[in-house]
């Protein structure tokens, strides 16, 4: 792995605008960047059993935001609670296993780049360009004749957005997995009831994967993929880095459907909610990031 400054030599337009993005962004220096920290540290809370200066690290910003410790020993653990933002409110997080839950073990495969299982090091913080394109040191020190992979498909984004174990069965990430390899040799997606509702979707976040296979799978969409929507580098209309706006991107495809009313002549709603949405009822907040439902559905199936 060169890590993802070594990429922006050639490719600066991407390099700055994935700066801006929550991949970038998923781990930042509390220390370094105290702004990082969006959690209310003002007061005591009893679902919160430890101070600022006890935080190192941040992970995420969106939904909520977890703490990490640096230790002594140069490992480091997760602090258990979380602040949910949505709710402006603290909330248990693997409070059961005290402040000993391993980020390296139980969290790191989708919060960094270029992981080394076995030492538990790694290139960077952040899902960097080589997240997805694999490991580029080669390319970038012969690019004429070393190309990377480039192709980034919808397994890329399963790795982390899909709950299940390592082939191993100790890790809830995909610990042997390249892109370009076929995710499903690496992983084995769960099916407990705690993480998928009995239609098979998502209960959970980062599940985003296991709803589009269920689509893609009744040929709902099979042509279509993450980056049909997304933004693979940033920018977009939203923190989601959707390439538009919610409507005018389904309606991308679906002109049929412009006049609203005409499609949903039974829902009231339409007439007079001025910013109805495709996606509240095709994509409904069916999952939870915390103990409200904050995520989409993305089998596009009618739940």
């Amino acid at each position: 792995y060169g890590g993802s400054l070594r990429c922006a030599g050639c490719h600066e337009e991407n390099f700055f605008i994935w700066q801006e993005t929550l991949h970038a962004q998923i781990v930042q220096d509390a220390v370094a960047n105290p702004d990082a920290v969006i959690g209310d540290f003002r007061f005591d809370y009893p679902e919160r059993p430890f101070a600022l200066e006890d935080v190192s690290y941040t992970i995420g910003s969106r939904w909520k935001q977890v703490y990490m410790t640096r230790t002594v020993s140069d490992t480091f653990q997760i602090l258990p609670a979380q602040w949910d933002v949505r709710a402006e409110a603290w909330a248990p997080y693997h409070s059961e296993d005290g402040e000993n839950l391993d980020w390296a073990a139980a969290c790191s495969g989708c919060h960094v780049t270029g992981l080394e299982i076995e030492t538990g090091t790694f290139k960077e913080f952040g899902v960097g360009c080589e997240s997805c394109h694999g490991p580029g040191a080669a390319h970038a020190a012969d690019p004429e004749n070393v190309k990377p992979y480039v192709t980034v498909d919808a397994q890329v984004c399963g790795a982390c957005h899909s709950r299940g174990t390592d082939a191993d069965g100790l890790h809830p990430f995909p610990t042997t997995y390249d892109p370009g390899d076929t995710l499903a040799d690496h992983f084995t997606f769960t099916t407990d009831e705690a993480s998928v509702w009995p239609d098979g979707s998502a209960r959970q976040n980062h599940q985003q994967y296991m709803d589009w296979q269920l689509g893609s799978s009744m040929a709902l969409a099979p042509d279509m993929s993450c980056s049909t929507c997304h933004a693979v580098h940033g920018g977009g209309a939203d923190p989601g880095q959707l390439k538009d706006t919610t409507n005018e991107l389904c309606l991308s495809c679906h002109g049929d459907q412009a006049a609203i009313v005409r499609h949903t002549p039974f829902h009231e709603v339409a007439l007079t909610k001025r910013d109805f949405l495709c996606t509240d009822c095709h994509m409904p907040l069916m999952a939870t990031s915390s103990d409200h439902f904050d995520i989409h559905n993305h089998s596009l199936l009618q739940p």
